[in-house]
């Protein structure tokens, strides 16, 4: 082989090589999961919490419950448009807990519905385990101030259609988000149409 075809070879592999590089770091940059749900390939599991989380709590307006017992809003939209941003990731054994936090559109972030001061009354989380990608084994709630609380369930109340906990979209959910398409958050609109919910 002379060394003119050498030479060829050499820059083709050399081009192949840069262009391969820079697939991947487009793929990467392209995909809207935080680094620790890409690495771990958990990307399944990030968008079943979130879209958990949405349609458990789109319909429920973020309240203040003062001392004496009274309520006022925090923000005069339902959960369902608002943003709701990944918070953490743990890995226990053979599970992931998965959380995150609703936001209002000025980046506070809001945890509970009626954000108690003493109690943490959200469950902003799913575990899920290797073997049941798609079933919610737990229902969890945590964030930097409470400890890790889960809440189980037995397989009879798992396999119910009507328990709201397990499974959130019930019919007056679909109904609140085809009466209010228009104001939902970007995710959860297009999840809805993925899923099925809106055309």
């Amino acid at each position: 082989m002379n060394t003119r075809v050498l030479k060829i070879l050499l820059a083709l592999s050399i081009i192949i090589s840069g262009c391969s590089e820079s697939s991947q770091q487009s793929q990467k940059q392209q995909s809207h999961y935080p680094g620790i749900v890409d690495s771990l390939q958990v990307n399944n599991w990030y968008d079943s919490t979130k879209w958990y989380l949405y349609t458990y709590y789109c319909m429920d307006t973020p309240k203040l419950i003062l001392d004496n017992e009274k309520e006022t809003n925090l923000v005069n939209l339902p959960y369902g448009s608002l943003e709701l941003k990944f918070d953490s990731l743990q890995v226990i054994n053979d599970s992931f807990y998965l959380f995150f936090d609703f936001y209002n559109h000025t980046e506070n972030k809001l945890l509970v519905p009626g954000n108690y001061p003493d109690i943490h009354v959200i469950s902003n989380g799913l575990m899920f385990r290797k073997a049941t990608v798609d079933s919610v084994l737990c229902i969890a709630n945590s964030n930097s101030s409470y400890r890790l609380k889960c809440t189980f369930f037995s397989k009879e109340i798992l396999d119910t259609t009507s328990f709201k906990l397990i499974k959130p979209l019930q019919p007056d959910v679909i109904h609140f988000i085809r009466t209010n398409s228009k104001s939902l958050n970007p995710w959860f609109l297009e999840q809805a149409k993925k899923r099925g919910v809106l055309n």
